[in-house]
């Protein structure tokens, strides 16, 4: 049986660690083949709350289709309210993306927040307070120690992007919280259309570090 889908590094046992990377990697599975049902040029001057509409709707469809057995527990929402114990109601701020699994108790959540990448959406809005600091802020994932950010390339070359959030992080890390010892990097292999890279960061004001997964998408 699964346990905690907040994994605690020094507390959690092997199992539960190793549980805990399987779900992670089904996440990013999921976002991928929910991606490859889109067609990306269609979206080239799409705004972001439509992507992730469609992006949530498409992986959504993967899971009812059920061609995997461990399908059968996944969830996945669009604008999912955010419970902090302090806004109630519609005042609730909301994550763009979160996808859910009822292996585990109490059930696993893994948040995205999601933000266009190009001409005239530059990689500080992405890592901006309505981006990144969000979950620097802990106003998102407060209790996770891990979250993930979407990036929409509406334009240029993804290792291109994935090259300028790396330098904003290098030239500014206490402006980001940048653990040292876990810099942005590649996270995986690159793959056509998406590129997934990861880092980590302090988070003083929350009392708990959190490794953000940055997948970045093309879609143009």
């Amino acid at each position: 049986m699964m346990h905690s889908s907040r994994f605690q590094p020094g507390r959690s046992s092997n199992n539960s660690a190793y549980l805990r990377r399987v779900f992670v990697r089904r996440v990013h599975q999921l976002v991928l083949l929910g991606y490859n049902r889109l067609t990306p040029p269609v979206y080239v001057r799409a705004e972001e709350p439509e992507i992730t509409g469609d992006l949530v709707e498409a992986i959504g469809a993967v899971l009812s289709e059920r061609r995997e057995p461990w399908m059968t527990v996944f969830s996945v929402h669009d604008d999912a309210p955010v419970n902090d114990g302090r806004r109630k109601g519609k005042r609730r701020k909301r994550v763009d993306l979160r996808i859910d699994s009822g292996a585990f108790r109490p059930r696993a959540r893994f948040q995205f927040e999601s933000k266009r990448l190009g001409k005239r959406h530059p990689v500080r809005i992405y890592l901006g307070v309505e981006g990144l600091g969000r979950f620097l802020r802990g106003e998102y994932a407060k209790e996770e120690y891990q979250a993930g950010m979407i990036g929409y390339v509406q334009s240029g070359n993804l290792d291109d992007w994935g090259n300028r959030i790396a330098r904003e992080f290098a030239t500014t890390p206490a402006l980001y919280g940048v653990d040292p010892a876990t810099p942005f990097s590649l996270r995986a292999k690159p793959s056509a259309g998406s590129r997934a890279y990861h880092s980590r960061h302090h988070r003083t004001t929350v009392g708990r570090p959190i490794l953000i997964d940055h997948i970045l998408l093309t879609f143009y």
